[in-house]
């Protein structure tokens, strides 16, 4: 799969896509009242994801289940580095991962059997349910949406 991927992407630069992902994690983590997340176990009611309350939801997420997105994340978008870096070493490349991994969770959402169980190892969503993902992704949206009200991320995939 990694290597189906690679060919899609070939062209763009890796290295800068990876610094964007790092700056905005460590921004979303240092711009938040005393450089901390604060989480508590609940789910996060859809009707109320507005601007003006999205810095209270975020606050409502459960820490375990988006770290673990996080991670899956993280893992991927180093693996797919790595697979980019064998067979275009000599080329400067740029991708982003993230948008790659969220476009692959929606794939996802559609899968079964064994394209489903293919999919979670590369994605390494192995011990996560499809509801854990879903909720994560939204999670970790609004999260990041949250941090300053002078900037809007938008994902358009």
């Amino acid at each position: 799969m990694f290597k189906e991927l690679v060919k899609k992407f070939s062209g763009i630069s890796a290295k800068m896509s990876l610094g964007a992902i790092i700056l905005i994690v460590i921004l979303g983590v240092y711009n938040l009242p005393g450089s901390t997340i604060i989480f508590i176990n609940r789910k996060l009611d859809t009707d109320k994801y507005t601007n003006h309350n999205q810095q209270e939801l975020a606050q409502t997420a459960d820490e375990n289940t988006m770290m673990k997105l996080v991670n899956a994340n993280n893992k991927f978008g180093f693996q797919l580095f790595s697979e980019i870096q064998k067979s275009q070493s000599d080329e400067n490349v740029f991708i982003s991962p993230i948008s790659i991994a969220i476009a692959l969770s929606m794939t996802y959402n559609g899968a079964a059997g064994k394209t489903q169980e293919a999919m979670a190892k590369t994605l390494n969503f192995e011990g996560m349910s499809l509801e854990e993902i879903n909720q994560a992704n939204q999670d970790l949206g609004i999260l990041l949406n949250s941090l300053n009200p002078e900037i809007k991320l938008n994902i358009a995939n």
